[in-house]
C-alpha cells in the first residue's frame, strides 16, 4: 500500500472516529448494548469506508450525490475478484455458491489497490442449498404469477448441514404425482387431492336439484355435460334436501346417476322463525335456505356450488381450476353491483361449525334484499369477528355479472369458463332450437348456442326439427314444439321463446300505484339542505359547479368571422368576439369559462403558451378593459372566470434561453440566470419517464424553462399571479404544464393574501400521483387518469378494454384521488379531439362514431368531479392529425366559427340536458358513484337522484333489454327509498323509457347503444318548465330591445350611442379575524349562485369567502345625462336622449332589471320628461351619491359616503354638485364636515314624493358594483381609506378632543347602543355595569344624525367598542385606527345576514371578535323570519351573556 494510500485511509478513519464521538451517547435510542451489537455496528462502519474509499478511487474528491455513485460490479465464474463478495450477491439466506480463489498477482489500478487479484470459482461442482437451484427455470410462469422450475435434480445435504450438491432424483424418473410434486419416489399432494399418486380429488362441484322439473334436470344435464367435456374429473353431487324425495320422480335421479352425478340427500335446512314470521323474506328464502347445506359436505376440501341455469363454454379452461384459484373459505365473482358477491358459483370450505354460526346469524336476518343469500354472505364475510374471509375470483367464473348470454352473439369465445343465464327472460331452455339452415347463429345468443350444442350431446333426441323425424329417431317422441328422449317426460315451457315474467319484477303500468304508495321525496322540488363542507370534494364550492368551459381566446369567436386555413397563425378570435357569444354559453348550461392565457405573446402564439410579456394584454385579444368588462359580463351571467396562467416557460422555440441577446425581449424575466441551463428536451414520450429532476428543468418542447429556484423569479411569479389575479378579479387559475413545474413552487401559491383557487395539468395514469397535486384548500388536478381510462374503453381497436374497467377504475383508482376536487374531460387544448380519436383507425361507422362519442360524453359529465368541456366538443369537432408531424397540435385546434354554434344537434342538447341535471343537484358534488350494474358493454351507476348507463356498443346496437338489480344490493342508496318513477331525460320523450324503481324488487331499465340519464319524473317536468321559461324571457328580453325608452343592463350600455365612460376595479378580499367555531356569521347570498355550505373558522378567512366572486366598483360618467324620479317611486332612474330615443341605464343584469327599473320607475312618464329634458339642465357636472344603493342607514354610511372621496376636491370648489335622492338626514351633518352641504341638491323630501322630480347635467358621474343582485354595493377598501383619511383633515371646527378617527386614545369602552329597536339588548344596563367594574371609563352612544358630533367625540375616546348587531356598528368607520370591536350576534334559527361589520373590521384593519347570543323562539318575529328582506328586523330583542362580555373586553383592553 503507498504511501498515499495509507494517509487517505488515516483521514477516513479519522474522521469517521471524530464523527461517532461528536455524537456522544445521543443515539436516539439506537446506542449498541450487547458486544454483538458492537461488533455489527462495527462491521457497518467498516463497510461504509470501504465504500467511501471506493468512491474517492473511482470519482473526483469533490462530494457527489448519492445517484452518482456506481454499483458495485460483480463478477460471474471465472471472473476477476479481489474478495469472495465480489462474486456475487448472497441473497437473504446467505447463499452464494462461488468463492474467490486468490492468485498472485497485485493490481495497483483498482479501487481496491492493496488486495491480490483473484478468479471466481465454485466451491463445488453442484454446489446448492435449495432444490430450485438445482433446476432450470421455466420461461412460463405458474398459475400464481410465479416462475416455474423443471427438472428431476434435488439439494442432496448431508445430516444437519446446510449446504449440498445436486444430484438427479433417480426414484421419481417413473412416478408420476398428478397434482402433486415427487422427491425420493414419494408423492406429496397438493391441497385438494390424495392418494398414492395424487390423482384422487378430494374436490367437488356441487348444485342444489328440486327434481320434479323436467326442465331442471335437462338444465342439469347440460351442465354436467359441459363440465366434463371442460375436464372436470371432481366428483359433482346433486343436494336433494330429504323431504323433497318423495316428490323427485325416480327416473330424474336414475338419470342424473347415469349421467355420472351423486345423489347427496341432506336434512332441510329450516327458515329460522324470525325471518319466517316475514313474507317478503320468506318468499325470497325459500328456494336457497338448503343452498347452505354445501357446508355439511366436510369429506370434501373444497365445494364449488353452481346454480342450474349455467353451462361451461365449449372452450373453457379445466373447471378444477377454481378450486386451487380459491385461497379463501368463501370465493365467488363480484355481482353487477360490485360491492357484493354473486352466488351463482361459489366456492367453499365445508365445516359444520361454520354452518352452525351461519344460521345462527340467520337467526336475526331481517333485511329484505332481492337476491338474498349472496347479499348476506357478503355482509356476514365484512364482518371480521366472524373470521370468514371473501375472495373474489376472476369474472371468467361467472358471466352473469359480464352480460353472458344478454349481449354475446354468434360463436366468438366470451372470455367466460361459466356461462350464467341470469337474465329474466330468454334463458336457453325456453328458447326456440336454433338448426342449420333455420336460424342465423351470427344473430343467435352465444350462450344459447352452447347450450343447445350440449343439449344435443345428452339428448340426440333434439335434433330432430319436426315430428316427422323425431318418430323415426330410437326412443324419441315429439313434445309439440321440439324433440325428446322417452326418458323425460315432455314440458310445455321447453323450446317455445316464451317470455316468463318474474315475479319480483314490476310492471312499468304499476309505476302510479306504487308511487301512491308513499309520498316521494321529489314532490317537493326546492326541498335542499344545506350541504355538509366536510362532506363535498375539498374545496368544491371555489369552483364552478356545473360545468367549466375553455377555451382558446383566438379560435372561439371573432365578430368578423372568416374562414382560417393557416391553423398556426392567428385566426382573429378576441375577447369582444367571446362576449358576444355569452348567451351561447348559458344555452348550454355552463357556470364557468376557462381562458387562454391572456398576456403578450412571441410570434405565432396564437394560443397563448408562447409568453413575451407578462405585464400585458395581447393585443391581438383586446385590451386590459375588454378582460374586466368579460369578466364582469360573466360574473353578471353566474359564471365563474378561470384564467390559464403559463409559469413553467416563456418565448418559443427560436429563443436561445443562454443567449442574453435572445431573452432580452421577455419581460419580465430577461436574463440567462432566470430561466434553467440544463441541456436538454422534453419532446418524445421517453423523456418524460427519467425522473422529477428532468421534467421540472428541462425544456418543454425547446421552450426556455423557468428557473424557479432564482429567487428573483420565485419571487416574481408569486407577485406577478397575485397582481393578475386581483387586477381581473379572477376565480381561479389553470396552471399549464404543472408537472414541469418545481414543486415547492406550486405548494406555495400564492405566498401572499388570500388563496387562489387553482387546478393543475398534470399528465400521468397514476390518480394518487395526480391527485397529489391538489394541494391546499382549494386545489384541484385535471383528471388524466380518467381520460386514458375512457379512451381505453370508447376508441376502437384490439386493445379496447370492456364498460367493466370504469366500474373498476370507480372502485379502485377513484378513492385515490381521496376527496382532491377533479376537472374531467374528454378533448382538452394540448389532445386530438376525442370524436377524432374514436374513428382514427377507420372503418368505423358514423352512427358507431356518434354513439360512442355521446356515451363517453355522459360517463365523463357524469364521474365525481367538474366537467372541463373544450370550445367545440359540443359540435361535433374533429381537427384532423398531421402524420408527417404529429407533435403539431394546431390541427386539432379549428376556430369554433368553422362549424359554427348550433345549439340544436343532438350533442349539443344532450351536453344541454346533462348540465342542468348537475345545475339542478348543485353539481352532484355531495354524491359519490356508486356501480350499479356493470358488464363488458354496459355500465350503470347512481349518483343521488341520477342514474347514468352508459354503453360501448355502438350503433345499432345488439343489447337486448336487461334486468338491473335495485335495493338488492343498494338498500338506501340515494334518495330511493320510497317507489319512484324515474325516465331518461336524453330521450326526445322522456316519458316513453322509464323505470319503476321499488325497494326490496328487480327493476328493468331498457339498456341500448344510447347513453341515457335516468332522473325522477319530477325533474323531468321542471326541465320542461324552465325551457318554456327560458323562451317567454327570450320573447320578452327581444320585445324590450324595440321598445322606448330603451332599459338597457350595465353590460349592455356600451350598445346606445355615446355611452357612459367606465372605469373598472376589482376589489380585493379582505382578511377577516378569526371566528370561533361557536359562533356563526351567515354572509350575502347574492354573492354567489349556488348553494354555498357553512365554512368551518379555519376556511372562512375572507370576505367575500374563497368561492364567492369579489366584486367590481365601475365609476361612470354619463355625458349630457338626466334623472328623473315620478310621484310615488323610490329610487328613480338615470337616462340619455340619443337620436331622439331614450335609454335608461340600470344597475344591474338583465335578469334583474325588471325589478330594479320596470318595476320601479313609470317608463312612460320619464319618456314624456325627457323630451322636455333640455329645459332643466343643470350647469355643473353631478355626482349621483345613491345611483346604486340603498338609503338606509348602513348603506349610506359605507357605500355611499365613501365615494365621494375621490371626488372630494370638487365638491369642495364648486365645480361638481352632490346629488342624493334619499337619506340625507342620514349624512348631512357629515358633509357639513367634509365641507360639501352647500353643494348638496337633493328632492325636497325622502322618496315617494307627490311630484315628480328630476334634472338634467352636462356629466352625471356614479359608481356601482358588479353583483347580479340588487342592491349590490357593499364598500370599496380604497374608498374608505380615503374617506377617513378626509374627516381626520377636516377638523378646522372640531376641539383637539372632538376629532374622528384620532390616533390618541384615552382607553374608554364605548357601547354603541340600539336603544329600543330591533335587536336591542334587553340586558344592556347589567353589561354596562359588568363593564365598568373593569376599571375603564365607559359611555353609551346611541348614534342618531342629531348627535353625530357626540358620537364622533365619544369614538375619539374609545379604545374598545361594544355593540349588538345592527346598523349603529357602521359608526365604527368614525373610530380611531387600531380599534377593538365586540360584536354581539344574534344566534338564530334561520338565514340572517350578519357578516358585515366582520368585513367592515376588516377592511379598516380593527381587531373584531364576535360573541354569539343564542336568541329564544319567543325573542323574534317568525313571520319576519321566512321573508330575506325583512329577516334582519325579526329579531325583537337579545339577552347576552354578561360575564362573557365582560371577560372578551378586559383580555382586549391593553
Amino acid at each position: 500500500m503507498g504511501a498515499g494510500s495509507i494517509h487517505m485511509l488515516f483521514q477516513l478513519l479519522w474522521a469517521s472516529w471524530a464523527t461517532l464521538l461528536a455524537a456522544g451517547p445521543s443515539c436516539d435510542g439506537q446506542c449498541a448494548r450487547t458486544e454483538a451489537d458492537v461488533e455489527l455496528a462495527e462491521e457497518q462502519e467498516i463497510g461504509q469506508i470501504d465504500m467511501q474509499l471506493l468512491q474517492t478511487k473511482v470519482h473526483a474528491p469533490a462530494a457527489t450525490a448519492d445517484k452518482d455513485v456506481p454499483k458495485r460490479v460483480v463478477s460471474k465464474e471465472g471472473g476477476v475478484c479481489w474478495s469472495s463478495e465480489d462474486c456475487c450477491v448472497e441473497d437473504a439466506d446467505g447463499y452464494c455458491p462461488l468463492f474467490c480463489k486468490e492468485g498472485t498477482e497485485i493490481d495497483t489500478h483498482n479501487a481496491k489497490g492493496w488486495e491480490v487479484k483473484g478468479q471466481c470459482m465454485k466451491k463445488w461442482t453442484g454446489y446448492c442449498r435449495e432444490d430450485e437451484q438445482c433446476k432450470t427455470i421455466s420461461h412460463a410462469k405458474g398459475e400464481s404469477g410465479d416462475p416455474t422450475y423443471i427438472g428431476n435434480s434435488i439439494c442432496f445435504r448431508a445430516p444437519g448441514a446446510l449446504d449440498g450438491t445436486c444430484r438427479n432424483d433417480t426414484l421419481c424418473d417413473a412416478m408420476s404425482c398428478g397434482r402433486g410434486s415427487c422427491r425420493w419416489g414419494k408423492c406429496t399432494c397438493d391441497f385438494g387431492v390424495s392418494g398414492d399418486h395424487c390423482d384422487k380429488s378430494t374436490e367437488a362441484f356441487a348444485f342444489l336439484f328440486y327434481g320434479n322439473s323436467s326442465e331442471n334436470l335437462i338444465s342439469v344435464r347440460v351442465l354436467v355435460k359441459s363440465m366434463r367435456a371442460a375436464g372436470a374429473t371432481q366428483d359433482i353431487l346433486a343436494i336433494i334436501p330429504k323431504n323433497m324425495l318423495a316428490t323427485t320422480p325416480q327416473k330424474h335421479l336414475e338419470t342424473l346417476q347415469h349421467d355420472g352425478v351423486k345423489i347427496y340427500p341432506t336434512d332441510p335446512i329450516p327458515m329460522p322463525a324470525v325471518m319466517d314470521s316475514d313474507p317478503v323474506i320468506h318468499r325470497r328464502w325459500s328456494g336457497v335456505m338448503n343452498k347452505f347445506a354445501v357446508w355439511r359436505m366436510t369429506e370434501y376440501s373444497q365445494v364449488a356450488l353452481l346454480d342450474t341455469d349455467m353451462v361451461f363454454d365449449v372452450d373453457a379452461e379445466s373447471p378444477g381450476k377454481i378450486f386451487s384459484e380459491c385461497s379463501a373459505p368463501l370465493c365467488a365473482v363480484r355481482d353487477g353491483d360490485s360491492r357484493f358477491m354473486n352466488a351463482g358459483v361459489m366456492v367453499i370450505t365445508p365445516s359444520g361449525q361454520r354452518l352452525a354460526h351461519l344460521l345462527q346469524v340467520l337467526a336475526d336476518e331481517q333485511h329484505h334484499f332481492a337476491m338474498p343469500e349472496q347479499s348476506f354472505l357478503t355482509q356476514y364475510c365484512k364482518n371480521h369477528k366472524f373470521k370468514m374471509k371473501l375472495q373474489f375470483l376472476d369474472k371468467k367464473w361467472n358471466s352473469c355479472v359480464g352480460g353472458g348470454m344478454l349481449h354475446n352473439t354468434g360463436w366468438e369465445s366470451t372470455g367466460y369458463n361459466v356461462l350464467h343465464s341470469c337474465s329474466w327472460s330468454g334463458k336457453p331452455p325456453n328458447m326456440k332450437m336454433c338448426f342449420p339452415g333455420s336460424c342465423d347463429s351470427n344473430q343467435e345468443w352465444h350462450t344459447v348456442l352452447v347450450w343447445q350444442f350440449f343439449h344435443m350431446q345428452v339428448d340426440s333426441c333434439v335434433r330432430h326439427a319436426d315430428e316427422k323425424t323425431c318418430h323415426s329417431g330410437h326412443q324419441c317422441r315429439w313434445c309439440g314444439k321440439y324433440c325428446g328422449t322417452m326418458a323425460i317426460e315432455c314440458n310445455k315451457k321447453l323450446f317455445n321463446q316464451t317470455y316468463i315474467k318474474d315475479k319480483d319484477e314490476p310492471d312499468i303500468q304499476e309505476a302510479a300505484r306504487l308511487g301512491a304508495l308513499t309520498r316521494s321525496v321529489w314532490d317537493a322540488p326546492e326541498n335542499t339542505t344545506q350541504q355538509e363542507w366536510h362532506n363535498l370534494p375539498v374545496g368544491s364550492w371555489a369552483w364552478p359547479q356545473v360545468a367549466m368551459y375553455q377555451v382558446l381566446i383566438d379560435r372561439f369567436a371573432t365578430p368578423h368571422p372568416q374562414h382560417c386555413e393557416k391553423l398556426n397563425e392567428y385566426c382573429g378570435g378576441n375577447l369582444p368576439g367571446l362576449m358576444e357569444k355569452v348567451n351561447y354559453l348559458e344555452e348550454l348550461g355552463v357556470d364557468g369559462l376557462v381562458l387562454s392565457p391572456v398576456v403578450d405573446q412571441m410570434p405565432h402564439g396564437y394560443h397563448g403558451y408562447w409568453t413575451k410579456d407578462l405585464n400585458k394584454v395581447n393585443p391581438a385579444y383586446g385590451t386590459e378593459e375588454d378582460v374586466r368588462q368579460l369578466v364582469i359580463l360573466l360574473h353578471e351571467r353566474k359564471m365563474k372566470v378561470i384564467v390559464d396562467v403559463n409559469m413553467n416557460h416563456a418565448g418559443s422555440q427560436k429563443v436561445n434561453a443562454s443567449n442574453p441577446r435572445d431573452v432580452s425581449i421577455l419581460k419580465p424575466f430577461n436574463k440567462p440566470e432566470h430561466y434553467h441551463s440544463d441541456n436538454c428536451s422534453l419532446i418524445h414520450d421517453a423523456d418524460y419517464e427519467r425522473g422529477s429532476y428532468f421534467l421540472e428543468h428541462c425544456k418543454l418542447y425547446g421552450l426556455p424553462d423557468f428557473n424557479h429556484e432564482n429567487p428573483v423569479v420565485w419571487q416574481g411569479l408569486m407577485q406577478w399571479l397575485r397582481n393578475h389575479v386581483d387586477q381581473y378579479g379572477f376565480d381561479g387559475i389553470r396552471v399549464d404544464a404543472a408537472r414541469h413545474i418545481n414543486r415547492n413552487f406550486l405548494n406555495h401559491i400564492p405566498e401572499t393574501g388570500p388563496p387562489i383557487p387553482a387546478y393543475y395539468e398534470v399528465v400521468n395514469t397514476d390518480m394518487a400521483y395526480v391527485a397529489g397535486y391538489a394541494t391546499g384548500d382549494y386545489g384541484a388536478v385535471y383528471n388524466y387518469p380518467l381520460y386514458f381510462v375512457l379512451k381505453d374503453i370508447f376508441v376502437p381497436g384490439p386493445k379496447q378494454k370492456p364498460m367493466s374497467a370504469l366500474g373498476d377504475w370507480m372502485e379502485k383508482q377513484l378513492p385515490k384521488a381521496e376527496g382532491r376536487f377533479l376537472l374531467n374531460f374528454l378533448d382538452n387544448n394540448d389532445l386530438p379531439r376525442f370524436l377524432y380519436r374514436i374513428g382514427e383507425g377507420g372503418g368505423v361507422p358514423e352512427a358507431t362514431m356518434m354513439a360512442l362519442y355521446h356515451n363517453a360524453m355522459l360517463a365523463m359529465m357524469g364521474m365525481e368531479g367538474l366537467p372541463a368541456l373544450l370550445f367545440g366538443s359540443e359540435q361535433n369537432a374533429r381537427g384532423r392529425l398531421n402524420y408527417s408531424d404529429p407533435l403539431k397540435v394546431d390541427n386539432w385546434r379549428q376556430p369554433l366559427w368553422h362549424h359554427g354554434y348550433n345549439t340544436s344537434t343532438p350533442t349539443f342538447q344532450l351536453m344541454k340536458k346533462v348540465l342542468w341535471v348537475r345545475k339542478r343537484t348543485n353539481g352532484l358534488h355531495a354524491w359519490k358513484c356508486i356501480p350499479v350494474y356493470m358488464d363488458h358493454q354496459v355500465l350503470v351507476w347512481a349518483r343521488g337522484p341520477a342514474i347514468f348507463a352508459v354503453s360501448n356498443a355502438g350503433q345499432p346496437s345488439k343489447i337486448p333489454s336487461q334486468r338491473v338489480l335495485w335495493d338488492n344490493a343498494t338498500a338506501g342508496l340515494g334518495p330511493y327509498g320510497t317507489p319512484s318513477l324515474v325516465c331518461n331525460i336524453l330521450d326526445a320523450n322522456p316519458f316513453n323509457d322509464c323505470g319503476v324503481l321499488v325497494p326490496g324488487n328487480i327493476s328493468r331499465l331498457h339498456l341500448t347503444g344510447d347513453p341515457k340519464l335516468y332522473v325522477p319524473k319530477e325533474y323531468i317536468n321542471e326541465y320542461v318548465q324552465s325551457l318554456k321559461v327560458k323562451q317567454k324571457e327570450g320573447e320578452r328580453m327581444a320585445k324590450d330591445a324595440q321598445r322606448n325608452p330603451l332599459v338597457l343592463p350595465f353590460t349592455m350600455w356600451k350598445n346606445m350611442p355615446d355611452p357612459p365612460t367606465v372605469q373598472i376595479q376589482a376589489q380585493k378580499r379582505v382578511s377577516r379575524s378569526w371566528r370561533p367555531g361557536t359562533v356563526t356569521l351567515n354572509g350575502n347570498p347574492s354573492w354567489v349562485w349556488h348553494d354555498f355550505p357553512q365554512l368551518p373558522p379555519h376556511l372562512d378567512k375572507w370576505g367575500p369567502p374563497l368561492g364567492m366572486p369579489v366584486p367590481h366598483v365601475i365609476s361612470g360618467v354619463l355625458k349630457d345625462g338626466c334623472f328623473h324620479l315620478g310621484p310615488g317611486e323610490k329610487d328613480g332612474a338615470v337616462f340619455a336622449l340619443r337620436n331622439n330615443r331614450t335609454f335608461v341605464l340600470c344597475p344591474d343584469s338583465p335578469e334583474f332589471c325588471s325589478r330594479v327599473i320596470d318595476d320601479q320607475v313609470n317608463l312612460t312618464a320619464l319618456q314624456k320628461h325627457s323630451l322636455t329634458a333640455g329645459y332643466f339642465m343643470k350647469e355643473f357636472p353631478i355626482l349621483h351619491l345613491t345611483f346604486d344603493v340603498w338609503y338606509g342607514v348602513y348603506h349610506m354610511l359605507i357605500s355611499a359616503l365613501p365615494s365621494i372621496a375621490p371626488r372630494l376636491d370638487r365638491l369642495r370648489n364648486g365645480t361638481m354638485q352632490l346629488f342624493v335622492h334619499a337619506g340625507h338626514h342620514f349624512v348631512g351633518q357629515i358633509l357639513s364636515v367634509l365641507g360639501v352641504e352647500t353643494n348638496v341638491l337633493r328632492p325636497p323630501s325622502d322618496p315617494p314624493l307627490k311630484q315628480a322630480f328630476h334634472f338634467c347635467a352636462p356629466e352625471i358621474h356614479f359608481d356601482l358594483s358588479t353583483r347580479p343582485q340588487y342592491p349590490r354595493f357593499e364598500f370599496s377598501v380604497p374608498y374608505l381609506a380615503e374617506f377617513r383619511r378626509n374627516i381626520l383633515a377636516t377638523d378646522d371646527g372640531l376641539e383637539e378632543s372632538g376629532r374622528p378617527c384620532h390616533l390618541k386614545r384615552q382607553g374608554h369602552i364605548v357601547v354603541l347602543s340600539r336603544g329600543h329597536s330591533a335587536r336591542a339588548l334587553g340586558n344592556e344596563d347589567e353589561m354596562v355595569l359588568a363593564l365598568k367594574a373593569l376599571g375603564r371609563p365607559v359611555e353609551v352612544v346611541t348614534p342618531d344624525p342629531e348627535n353625530f358630533l357626540h358620537t364622533l367625540q365619544s369614538l375619539s375616546r374609545a379604545e374598545v367598542l361594544v355593540g349588538a348587531h345592527g346598523a349603529n356598528m357602521a359608526n365604527m368607520l368614525f373610530a380611531p385606527d387600531g380599534m377593538k370591536v365586540v360584536e354581539i350576534v344574534p344566534q338564530v334559527p334561520f338565514k340572517m345576514q350578519d357578516y358585515h361589520f366582520w368585513d367592515l373590521a376588516a377592511a379598516l384593519n380593527f381587531t373584531y371578535m364576535p360573541i354569539g347570543d343564542k336568541v329564544m323562539p319567543n325573542e323574534y318575529d317568525h313571520q319576519l323570519a321566512l321573508d330575506p328582506m325583512t329577516e334582519d328586523k325579526a329579531v325583537i330583542s337579545m339577552h347576552v351573556d354578561v360575564e362573557e362580555v365582560k371577560q372578551l373586553v378586559q383580555s382586549l383592553l391593553s
